[in-house]
């Protein structure tokens, strides 16, 4: 290990240092985000949210954040696809640093000039976060679509991602694990101020257009 390290230039040795720990991180969100779709508990370690380190640093954040449109990006049209291709996501930067390092460390180590292995890289890094952002698009439209009764959604906790406006006055989002299945749902509130993305949530009931009714813990 230490003559591989030893064999590489500064500038590899960059690329390397940022592909490594981002390869690492990927790996274990993508065990616990199966973990969580295959029956656990969405407050446990691997989480209804899948291990990322959000700016609460708070180990238990992060597949809700990844279904999220961050509050920033929501307001500022990063969300690149109605349906909910969300891009700007701590998933997607995991993935893009991942792609960026092994990229660049793969070109430099062929012989390609920095500046173009940078470039290559930076692209390829940003072409595979779009590519995550639709799988995981498409994953839980897959969950969505299951056999799930929303009825069963009631008293269960979950995570707001799209924020819920008060007094029912338009629709939010919200993911939670209902009949052992991680789901996205519409929801509404009765309370008098919005409900702002990441909070946690209790759901109290479903109207006739089976969305659920919630209120903030």
């Amino acid at each position: 290990m230490m003559t591989w390290w030893n064999s590489l230039n500064l500038t590899e040795q960059t690329f390397a240092c940022i592909a490594i720990p981002a390869t690492l991180i990927l790996i274990l969100q993508t065990i616990f985000l199966l973990f969580s779709s295959f029956g656990g508990d969405s407050h446990d370690f691997g989480t209804g949210h899948d291990t990322d380190f959000d700016s609460d640093g708070d180990m238990d954040h992060d597949l809700h954040i990844e279904h999220a449109h961050i509050e920033h990006s929501h307001e500022h049209g990063h969300n690149f696809h109605d349906a909910g291709l969300r891009v700007f996501t701590i998933r997607g930067f995991v993935t893009f640093f991942c792609i960026f390092g092994w990229t660049g460390l793969a070109l430099m180590r062929n012989g390609v000039n920095s500046t173009i292995s940078i470039v290559s890289s930076i692209v390829l890094g940003f072409i595979a976060m779009i590519f995550v952002a639709f799988v995981l698009v498409q994953f839980l439209k897959l969950q969505s679509n299951g056999a799930v009764n929303v009825d069963n959604a009631i008293g269960v906790s979950g995570n707001v991602y799209l924020t819920i406006p008060a007094n029912r006055d338009g629709k939010g989002k919200v993911s939670a694990v209902v009949s052992g299945r991680y789901s996205e749902f519409d929801a509404v509130t009765d309370e008098n101020n919005a409900i702002p993305t990441n909070s946690e949530v209790n759901v109290v009931g479903v109207t006739g257009n089976n969305m659920l009714v919630v209120v903030k813990k």
